[in-house]
């Protein structure tokens, strides 16, 4: 997941944006560890991630705005609007974005979901390559929004399936369907 978000590099300016998203990355791991060891079904992942992301996102996100860092009611409403319209402002702003902006969300949201989505579906099937999908989907997402290279995808994509390749032999071998 983190590099699939690596795509982020040339639209974001400053290093701010990948702390954003190591953070996101972090708590959407750490939330499916909760919701496993409390052995919650996976639908409560929505509303869980609904609510770190309101304690969370603020002071990654909206230091230098209006609305402040503190998860207040006025910053809930920049978030649900920047997770809602904020796509299509990063598809229309030139690069580089500010990285410790309004629109540093976007990494963390996708980071936050993609590190929460793929580690569940990592603890909860048997399939040994089901759970690479995530990080798979979260780097289409990251090279639709991002600015990069041509050979930056490339690059992305051979770590990507090495990754994969490397996962879900491991896993295969593991749970003993290997050869």
């Amino acid at each position: 997941t983190a590099t699939a978000l690596s795509a982020f590099a040339g639209t974001f300016d400053g290093p701010w944006w990948v702390v954003t998203s190591a953070v996101g990355l972090v708590a959407g791991v750490l939330l499916t560890l909760v919701l496993d060891r409390f052995r919650l079904p996976w639908w409560t992942a929505a509303p869980a991630l609904v609510v770190v992301a309101a304690l969370l996102a603020p002071p990654l996100t909206l230091r230098g705005t209006a609305a402040g860092p503190w998860p207040t009611p006025t910053a809930w409403a920049t978030l649900a609007d920047t997770s809602t319209d904020g796509w299509r402002r990063l598809l229309t702003t030139l690069p580089p974005v500010d990285g410790a902006g309004p629109l540093a969300l976007l990494p963390f949201l996708l980071a936050l979901v993609g590190g929460c989505a793929a580690l569940m579906v990592a603890r909860r099937t048997w399939s040994p390559y089901l759970p690479v999908l995530v990080p798979a989907l979260v780097g289409v997402a990251s090279v639709a929004l991002g600015v990069v290279a041509p050979g930056g995808v490339v690059a992305r994509g051979a770590v990507l399936l090495t990754d994969a390749l490397v996962w879900g032999t491991t896993r295969s071998r593991r749970s003993g369907k290997g050869t």
